[in-house]
């Protein structure tokens, strides 16, 4: 085989590495050649003696950096998934639990009113007016902290991201 023919399949077999990857190859390929034809060797004999298409194709393809995949990154993020899920339920049960109990006083206020009297009655029903009120403030604390915590996962998977590529560049 000659030399051109032999780069031109070294070069589709190739197609998978980026293209200053695969010219870099190639460069190295190609002197090698030269360099064996230089000691007098005839054009065959140097093109077999750096090996074959798919050897150096196999050797080439083994060494190069496989781009990360996205479960790689899901599996990098799950203690974050997890810890975020964790806090949102124990968020939201707070919420019920708030909401539950204000609405528990609120209802309870009629029944005091009429067995223990109109002090009793207003202390369940301001009670039950607190507890909304704190209620409807946790909704908004949970609602800014989620949305939050889901800013925090997006920017660290896209710093991830962002750093396997500029690691793919460097190699």
């Amino acid at each position: 085989m000659k030399k051109v023919e032999f780069l031109a399949q070294l070069r589709t077999a190739l197609g998978d590495l980026p293209p200053e990857d695969a010219a870099r190859t190639l460069e190295y390929y190609g002197e090698a050649i030269d360099d064996r034809m230089d000691d007098g060797e005839p054009e065959e004999e140097a093109v077999a003696a750096v090996g074959t298409v798919e050897e150096i194709r196999s050797l080439i393809l083994a060494d190069a950096p496989r781009p990360p995949q996205r479960r790689v990154l899901l599996l990098l993020a799950a203690p974050l998934l997890l810890v975020i899920a964790a806090l949102f339920i124990a968020a939201a049960a707070v919420f019920l639990c708030a909401a539950l109990l204000a609405i528990a006083l609120s209802m309870s206020a009629v029944p005091a009113l009429i067995e223990l009297g109109l002090a009793w009655a207003g202390l369940y029903l301001g009670g039950g007016m607190v507890l909304t009120g704190v209620s409807i403030l946790l909704f908004y604390a949970l609602r800014a902290a989620v949305g939050g915590i889901v800013r925090m996962g997006r920017n660290l998977l896209g710093g991830l991201r962002r750093r396997g590529a500029r690691r793919e560049r460097a190699i």
